[in-house]
């Protein structure tokens, strides 16, 4: 009898998990969104294997680990920044399809300049659906685990025992050009922090400490005054709100974030720059930049856009022989 096609995790990256959409629907009931940190980069990852952009992906944080192909064949491809790799011996370039076969090991070391990376396999991976989502999230996921170190050996089944062969691929998605300001919406406690300390958040260079994670990301940098928060009642919060804790250190929620708080929020990073904020690591500085409304909302749709245009970006992969030639290949798409 033919044993289920599966990956197997021989050496797991920090925070793997597998993802998908989310937990759509139940945020009302204190559920965490959940989903990729980085969703444009999970897509992109399932657009190179043929999956549709919101399917099953293996996420993790700074670097990938190691993997060993148990089926027939597997069509892969990684995404979140430049990660290399190593597949079968051979070194590859990320934003890119490529097939391996069985024994071949996957090797995905450490991008210079991400956190979040996503590997996606043709056809998707087997996971059970938990409140109507594939997330492995403490507290949802019943049985055995399917999240972090113990990961260690486990076989991620797949859904498809062979893909069809077919052309290696390649996305080119426009960069975004570095030391970008992350845009925020001001508010919606904006009124109960003094101006002056409006224009320190807007116009101070801010550090992602070490305290980061799914939930959210703290912030190193001036103090502000949160002293009006003292008596403040609970509200809701989503991914992307700015709270700033008596510390007056601001904290920037992130897909696993609560869905209420008791800290003043002083801003919500827009939709369309939460795959990037999720991607400044610690240690990195950023700005923020304040806009209307109604330019965010402008902005999301065009987010969404970019997304269901990414399909038409694939080109086919030439065949090259260097690690360098396939770089070089597809930075110039």
């Amino acid at each position: 009898m033919r044993e289920p096609a599966c990956l197997m995790v021989r050496c797991p990256g920090p925070s793997m998990a597998l993802r998908d959409h989310g937990q759509r629907r139940w945020r009302r009931f204190g559920v965490p969104t959940g989903g990729p940190m980085d969703q444009a980069s999970a897509a992109i990852a399932n657009i190179l294997v043929g999956n549709p952009a919101d399917a099953a992906v293996l996420e993790f944080m700074l670097w990938g680990g190691t993997f060993e192909v148990a089926a027939d064949s597997c069509r892969l491809a990684i995404s979140g920044g430049a990660f290399p790799i190593s597949a079968a011996g051979r070194w590859m370039a990320s934003n890119r399809s490529f097939q391996l076969r069985r024994g071949d090991l996957l090797r995905i070391d450490p991008a210079p300049q991400a956190v979040w990376g996503y590997l996606a396999v043709a056809g998707g991976f087997t996971a059970p659906q938990i409140l109507g989502c594939a997330a492995a999230d403490a507290g949802f996921n019943p049985g055995e685990p399917m999240s972090g170190a113990s990961l260690k050996d486990h076989a991620l089944p797949l859904n498809a025992q062979s893909p069809a062969e077919g052309p290696d691929q390649a996305i080119y998605r426009r960069g975004r050009p570095s030391k970008t300001p992350i845009r925020v919406v001001l508010g919606p406690q904006d009124d109960m922090f003094d101006p002056a300390d409006i224009r320190t958040f807007l116009n101070s260079t801010w550090r992602v400490t070490h305290q980061a994670n799914r939930m959210g990301y703290r912030l190193e940098g001036p103090t502000l005054d949160a002293s009006q928060g003292a008596t403040f009642v609970s509200d809701g919060v989503v991914p992307g709100s700015i709270q700033v804790p008596g510390s007056g250190q601001p904290i920037v929620l992130l897909r696993d974030g609560p869905s209420t708080g008791g800290y003043l929020k002083i801003a919500c990073v827009v939709t369309a720059d939460l795959d990037a904020m999720a991607q400044c690591g610690p240690g990195a500085r950023l700005r923020f930049e304040a806009i209307t409304l109604r330019e965010a909302q402008r902005l999301r749709e065009m987010y969404l856009a970019e997304l269901d245009f990414m399909p038409q970006l694939v080109r086919e992969m030439p065949k090259l022989e260097t690690a360098a030639s396939v770089q070089e290949y597809t930075d110039g798409l």
